[in-house]
């Protein structure tokens, strides 16, 4: 099982029934999950579906962006240092 944490204090956002990050990340959206400051330092989430997802402040240094769908989702304050996003769609709210 993986814990979706958040960033600042490490309390537990979320937690799925994967042991995969992006299968969490995708369960944690389908159910309405708050994602914003969430730890997703160096994260699978290639070719995922974040289609106006509130990622706002989460860590996604390093993370594994290639593919993704990021339109419209907010990524105002996070960190994207290292982020691979060849190829995503980035649409996004990012100030």
């Amino acid at each position: 099982m993986i814990q979706i944490k958040d960033r600042w204090n490490g309390t537990v956002i979320f937690e799925g029934n994967s042991n995969a990050v992006l299968e969490t990340v995708l369960e944690a959206i389908k159910k309405g999950a708050n994602l914003e400051g969430a730890d997703l330092l160096g994260a699978n989430l290639r070719g995922a579906d974040l289609r106006g997802v509130d990622l706002q402040s989460a860590d996604l240094r390093g993370a594994d962006l290639q593919s993704s769908d990021l339109r419209g989702a907010n990524l105002r304050g996070a960190d994207l240092r290292g982020a691979n996003l060849d190829g995503a769609d980035v649409e996004a709210e990012l100030c």
